[in-house]
């Protein structure tokens, strides 16, 4: 059984069983066969029930990505209703896994602190990160933020779009270390895997390589020298690139940060997405045995630094550092979603 299925069942397990889910979302109407044959799934018009519930409702996650023209993911092949806004029902969604965990710590100073100083221990404060809203001239502030792709514009340069068309950070969050503004750069993972589809062919891989070949030529260019485009066509090592490509734009171009880690966020146990290296030229030079994250620390150059973090490590200090009374509700549903599933 893959780690995929595991989690997923596990998603179904908990669907039928958590008082956080009530009785209709488990039930999916008798014409949505897809629904049926996968529990993992929440019924249609109950898809806010696949976040914690003290984030539910029009004024608080939803509200917070609305404000910010942010897309909810969505995919055919969950079944999702396109026609609604926000999250899709698939439980086993990575996004949804990545808001529950941020969204309930999104304020609180102390706490993302302690997450920062746990990858970068010289943090001295979290920073405030500001963003354009729906509304013209609005801005917005928030300590925690979601779908980025930059402040004014795009990696690609394309039309502003957080959370589709565009490389984003799944969870943005900024301080202050030693005088230097450091960005973490979290991309969060769940059921992910991939089977190495070169991405460089056709109309679609001129497009890359013309995208981001003067982002590797650029004077102050943060990716390896040795290592050629061709070779990180391959997911996740592609995305992996964009993401420390922007920030080389957001350090270099925009002058918003000094320094930027590049951070995936994983289950130990999805070895599938850990030790599947889909490079073969990657898998020559650095050898068959290396994990995905010891192949990509080789990718980056100062002042961008890789750094994998296994899910569960992010978790622990959350709880470690999380004494407030009002989380005991969030943990409590975490650990039983997530953290007590394998994540």
């Amino acid at each position: 059984m893959t780690f995929g299925t595991k989690i997923r069942e596990a998603q179904a397990r908990f669907r039928d069983a958590s008082p956080t889910i009530s009785a209709r979302a488990r039930q999916p109407v008798e014409s949505d066969l897809k629904g049926r044959r996968n529990p993992h799934l929440l019924a249609h018009g109950h898809e806010m029930e696949n976040l914690f519930p003290g984030i539910r409702g029009d004024e608080r996650a939803m509200r917070f990505f609305a404000d910010r023209r942010i897309k909810w993911w969505k995919s055919a092949r969950s079944g999702d209703d396109f026609s609604r806004d926000g999250p899709t029902r698939n439980m086993a969604s990575s996004q949804v896994f990545c808001v529950n965990f941020w969204y309930p710590i999104k304020d609180d100073v102390g706490l993302l602190s302690a997450l920062l100083r746990s990858i970068e221990p010289g943090v001295d404060s979290v920073t405030e990160i500001s963003s354009t809203g729906r509304e013209e001239g609005r801005k917005l502030k928030s300590l925690v933020e979601f779908e980025w792709v930059g402040t004014k514009e795009t990696l690609e340069k394309k039309r502003y779009s957080r959370g589709a068309n565009a490389t984003s950070i799944d969870a943005f969050v900024s301080g202050i270390a030693k005088g230097r503004r450091v960005g973490f750069f979290f991309e969060w993972k769940l059921v992910e895997e991939y089977r190495g589809d070169f991405l460089g062919d056709g109309s679609a891989g001129r497009t890359r390589r013309e995208t981001y070949t003067p982002y590797l030529e650029a004077r102050g260019s943060v990716f390896s020298r040795e290592i050629p485009l061709d070779a990180v066509l391959y997911e996740p090592f592609y995305q992996i690139l964009r993401m420390g490509l922007l920030g080389q734009k957001m350090i270099f171009e925009d002058r918003e940060l000094d320094q930027v880690y590049v951070i995936p966020v994983y289950p130990r146990h999805n070895l599938a997405f850990g030790r599947r290296i889909t490079s073969p030229w990657l898998k020559d030079k650095y050898g068959s045995n290396e994990t995905v994250s010891e192949i990509a620390a080789h990718l980056f150059a100062e002042p961008v630094i890789f750094r994998s973090i296994y899910a569960d490590e992010l978790w622990s200090t959350v709880k470690q550092h999380a004494k407030s009374p009002e989380y005991k509700n969030w943990i409590e549903y975490m650990d039983a979603r997530y953290f007590r599933k394998g994540v």
